[in-house]
């Protein structure tokens, strides 16, 4: 590997010097054939001649033997330099196209390393368990390292870990540049020769746009990268190409629409794969409850089957480096790049498509007022109702939702995405801001409304902020007056089932402020209803009963009331002198109760005790006599 590199570096002089050379002689001669204006035509012809082989034969060398890409790179950056523009394009051109070889070699290099890969860890695995590959995968195994070695024997930008796109990106920089100089050139030359007509120039600069028009091309189709596609873009504008800008930001688009697409049939297989995999288990489970010993019925073993395959499927996908925020935020880079590019060269069409796709990248209210702009009249209404669909999808703050769909009169979705009360700040306001729009440009949409404004009631009368709708229940009250006793109704159940007395006293005012909303339209005999119903419902509650019996009298003192402690009753002269006086009750002694005999229970009888004999104890002397 050393001297494989030792010899690249070789070369590389090698080269460098031989267009040194070639280019210092013809530097030389070109001096003399100017300054020698003694020289013969034919010495000055074979002289020219000479050069121009020279020329084309050490390009053809470096064209046909001259494999690395950096290398070539820097040759055509030099040939830029000395102003050999046509070499320079030559040789960028070939580094793109071995570049481009380079990325297919990666490319079917990578199923050999996997299979590799794969070999060595089930030997490995095998080895731990006291066994070997079969004879056919140790074949395959070796054939796999052998062209690996060879591989690692290749020059060095060949394994390495260069990234052939960053230098695809930079050839092509360099070959527009080349162009951008040769025009320059023309032009400075052009301005300075008045032989050139005006219709010779057009068509030089038409050539000019051409030549740049298919390098750009070119360069397209060997870059791959959605990044390099953006940093293509800018550095085109920076150099004021603005049309090929638009260009290169179509093509980059493109890729960011099939890398999407593909982002999305991943997650649809996965969502497959899910699905399957919970429907298999249903199955497991249910055959384990009816009989574990039951065959496997054909429609379990196909869904076994396909949870399988698309496992494999997973298994298999290679790993992406991007998701659907990446790809969202370099949509937004590339089409503002293109709006700028879209502005000066008023290109009309893809300035209002670049707007409106940024518009569904990101979804806030200046993007919508710049589309809004860009559109007529009679386009607004179509592009409006295309528009709504990416503002609903959004799964930020639907308040900003509703602030974007409000100002151009979009009150049916905004009612559909309303959201569910808080007690945020300003939530309020934007509701009444809602039931003024609908009411003032779409009156039919009102009555969908009305759910969403007794869910507010309801939130808030549990907080015991009574006053806070007063101002939407005025408009209610006038639009929809047999609604208010309803939505009353349902807003003090819901208080009165954890209420405090001490909680009383506001609760009645509120009543007391629905029973003047009914006497200003006309309906006491809604209040009649309402009252009874509220008896009738809540009847352990007598002190709020008899508070609420008492709204509109003036004499009560509701607060006061609640606070007074329980009276005694104390009878009063007439209630004692119309009372009837009734005789104290004789006291008639109780008779003592007479205890029932006792009766007294059986002794149990005794069993006489049986005594066992006892054992003969012999003499403990006749016994030591004895021994």
């Amino acid at each position: 590997l050393h001297r494989v590199d030792r010899r690249q570096r070789q070369m590389c002089i090698r080269d460098r010097l031989t267009i040194s050379s070639v280019f210092s002689q013809k530097n030389d001669l070109s001096k003399k054939l100017t300054d020698d204006s003694e020289l013969p035509l034919e010495r000055r012809n074979f002289l020219s001649n000479m050069i121009k082989d020279n020329i084309s034969r050490t390009i053809k060398m470096i064209l046909k033997y001259v494999e690395n890409p950096s290398l070539l790179l820097s040759l055509a950056s030099d040939l830029r330099r000395r102003k050999e523009w046509e070499c320079a394009l030559k040789i960028g051109e070939n580094a793109l196209e071995k570049l481009h070889r380079l990325k297919k070699v990666r490319e079917e290099r990578k199923e050999p390393n996997e299979k590799r890969k794969a070999l060595i860890k089930e030997r490995e695995e095998l080895e731990k368990k006291r066994k070997q590959l079969s004879s056919t995968k140790k074949q395959q195994l070796r054939q796999l390292e052998l062209e690996c070695r060879l591989f690692e024997l290749t020059p060095s930008f060949y394994n390495s870990s260069v990234n052939y796109d960053n230098l695809c990106y930079d050839a092509l920089i360099d070959m527009i540049q080349t162009c951008l100089d040769k025009k320059e050139a023309f032009n400075s030359k052009a301005s300075s020769n008045d032989e050139l007509t005006d219709e010779a120039k057009d068509e030089k600069k038409k050539e000019f746009e051409k030549e740049v028009a298919d390098v750009v091309a070119s360069g397209l189709q060997r870059i791959a990268s959605t990044e390099n596609h953006i940093r293509l873009a800018r550095a085109l504008i920076d150099k004021k190409e603005f049309g090929h800008a638009i260009t290169v930001g179509i093509k980059c688009e493109q890729l960011i629409d099939e890398k999407a697409k593909e982002l999305e049939d991943r997650e649809k297989l996965k969502k497959q794969f899910s699905d399957l995999e919970a429907k298999h288990l249903q199955a497991l489970v249910k055959k384990a409850d009816e009989n574990g010993d039951e065959k496997s019925k054909p429609e379990d073993d196909d869904l076994s089957e396909k949870l399988e395959k698309i496992r494999k499927t997973l298994e298999d996908l290679p790993p992406l480096d991007y998701d659907f925020e990446k790809l969202n935020k370099q949509l937004l880079e590339i089409t503002d790049l293109m709006i700028h590019a879209a502005k000066i060269e008023e290109r009309e069409n893809i300035l209002r498509e670049q707007t409106i796709l940024a518009f569904k990248a990101d979804t806030n209210t200046e993007r919508w007022d710049q589309v809004k702009n860009l559109a007529g009249e009679e386009d607004w209404e179509k592009i409006k109702k295309e528009l709504v669909v990416y503002v609903m999808k959004r799964e930020d703050n639907p308040t900003d939702k509703i602030e974007l769909l409000l100002k151009d009169g979009l009150y049916e979705q905004c009612i559909s995405i309303f959201p569910p009360p808080t007690s945020a700040p300003g939530e309020l306001d934007l509701l009444y801001n809602l039931y003024d729009g609908v009411e003032r440009n779409k009156p039919s949409y009102l009555q969908h409304l009305i759910p969403t404004i007794t869910r507010y009631i309801k939130r808030y009368f549990q907080e015991h902020r009574y006053e806070a709708l007063s101002k939407i229940l005025d408009r209610v009250q006038r639009r929809f007056p047999t609604a208010v006793t309803q939505i009353y109704s349902q807003a003090t159940d819901m208080v009165l089932l954890n209420i405090m007395p001490s909680q009383y006293a506001p609760f009645v005012q509120c009543l007391k402020d629905l029973k003047r909303r009914l006497a200003e339209i006309g309906r006491m005999e809604d209040w009649d209803d309402f009252y009874k119903g509220f008896r009738h419902k809540h009847k352990g509650k007598k002190k709020l009963i008899q508070m609420v019996s008492l709204i509109g009298d003036s004499q009560w003192d509701l607060k006061q009331m609640i606070n007074a402690p329980k009276r005694k009753r104390v009878k009063t002269e007439d209630q004692n002198s119309n009372s009837v006086k009734q005789e104290p009750k004789i006291k008639v002694p109780r008779a003592r109760p007479v205890k029932a005999a006792r009766i007294l229970k059986p002794k149990p009888i005794k069993v006489a005790r049986i005594l066992k004999p006892k054992p003969i104890k012999v003499a403990r002397r006749a016994r030591r006599g004895r021994r």
